[in-house]
This record gives C-alpha cells, sequence and structure tokens, in this order.
C-alpha cells in the first residue's frame, strides 16, 4: 500500500525542485556581478539542493518501503548497514541544506537593516 503522506512530499518537493532549478537557469541567463545577485544565486542553489536531496530521500522511502512495518534488526556487517548510511547521508545533507538557507536570510536580511537608515 502506497502512504498518501509520501507522494504528496514526493510532489511538493519535485514541483519546488523545478521551480528552482528554473530560478536558477534563469539568473544564469542575467549576467549580473551585485553581490545581492550572488546571495540570490546561492539561496536558489539551496533551494534546489535541499529539494532534489528530499526527494531522493522520500522516493528512496516509498520504494524501500515494505507492507510490515516492523522495525528490522540492523547488522552493520550486511546490506542493511549501507542502506542506513546512505538514508541518513542523505537525509542529514537534506537537513544542512535547510538550515543553511536559515542561515542565508539571516545574514541577507541583516544586511538589508545594516543599509538602512533610521
Amino acid at each position: 500500500m502506497i502512504d498518501i503522506e509520501t507522494v504528496a512530499f514526493l510532489a511538493v518537493f519535485f514541483v519546488l525542485s523545478l521551480l528552482s532549478s528554473n530560478r536558477i537557469y534563469l539568473q544564469s541567463l542575467s549576467s549580473g556581478g551585485e553581490t545581492s545577485d550572488q546571495a540570490i544565486k546561492i539561496l536558489n542553489f539551496l533551494i534546489f539542493f535541499c529539494s532534489i536531496t528530499r526527494f531522493i530521500f522520500f522516493i528512496l522511502k516509498l520504494v524501500l518501503q515494505k507492507t510490515n512495518q516492523a522495525p528490522e534488526d540492523v547488522v552493520f556487517d550486511g546490506d542493511g548497514a549501507v542502506k542506513v548510511v546512505i538514508h541518513q547521508i542523505i537525509l542529514s545533507s537534506g537537513t544542512i541544506s535547510i538550515f543553511s538557507i536559515f542561515i542565508l536570510f539571516a545574514v541577507y536580511w541583516k544586511n538589508l537593516v545594516k543599509k538602512t537608515d533610521f
């Protein structure tokens, strides 16, 4: 049985990755050297990277999901350990990219506030 929640997340992250890749492509056509343009390029790349890693995570979850949801014993000398490590690497890279997006927002906001004159 297919988990509807997983399919919904797949669709959301797929659309988000398409939109962010389109933004990256459109920005590559316009060559601007301003620092604000570079920050927006980095932000779009981080959104793209985050959405792709989350898309891969949820598609692997959908493909590898079994009907029995009982936890399996993980032995760290077989294929189970490799699957767990790959799963954790994908999950961690998506989480780190989400955190980096928030940090970029904070830095960009700080620069905008610094430019305003009260």
